[in-house]
């Protein structure tokens, strides 16, 4: 099945329907704003609306969210992000 992504001032995801050619949508930023994030803030965000709160280590967290991700690496894209996760409810102090 052939995907594609195409980004404007939104991120839409689609996917081609081989039989009867048409393209459908997956997911879109406006109705699902977490979308516009790295895949490791996805699992971050999807982690934080189970969890509402976690304290411990940048290396807990990294290893909670079971991805192949270093914690400096996440702390990086935390910060980097960060008003994007506040605007989804996740909050943190460094």
């Amino acid at each position: 099945m052939l995907r594609a992504e195409i980004s404007v001032t939104e991120k839409i995801q689609l996917e081609l329907d081989e039989y009867t050619c048409t393209w459908n949508l997956l997911s879109d930023s406006l109705t699902m704003p977490e979308t516009t994030l790295p895949k490791e803030l996805i699992s971050l965000y999807y982690f934080m609306t189970g969890a509402n709160e976690f304290i411990g280590s940048n290396t807990e967290l990294a290893s909670y969210l079971g991805r192949e991700v270093n914690p400096k690496g996440l702390k990086q894209m935390m910060n980097r992000h960060r008003y994007a996760l506040e605007d989804l409810g996740v909050f943190f102090e460094s």
